[in-house]
């Protein structure tokens, strides 16, 4: 891998950082409970039964 492809690789980590970051910040404040199928990859049925 070239520094270039590592350079890449950590900003992209960087990124996706930041976006979870300020969707955990913003959950809590606006709704407790998450949206179904808004915000999380599973569907609701899978979460609640877990």
């Amino acid at each position: 891998m070239d520094k270039s492809g590592i350079f890449f690789v950590a900003l992209l980590l960087v990124l996706v950082a930041i976006v979870l970051s300020l969707a955990l910040f913003h959950s809590p404040q606006q709704s407790p409970a998450l949206p179904s199928g808004e915000g999380s990859l599973l569907p609701p049925a899978t979460t609640q039964g877990q």
